[in-house]
């Protein structure tokens, strides 16, 4: 089971690769959603 957050991050990550068309930067964007847990 993941949690909500990690959901959350996961559909994040697809998003903005289908929106831009490059790789998500992933660890960046990890990185900034701990910040706000």
């Amino acid at each position: 089971m993941i949690s909500g957050l990690q959901m959350l991050l996961h559909q994040a990550f697809a998003q903005v690769e289908q929106f831009t068309g490059l790789p998500a930067p992933r660890e960046a964007m990890t990185c900034a959603l701990a910040a706000l847990d």
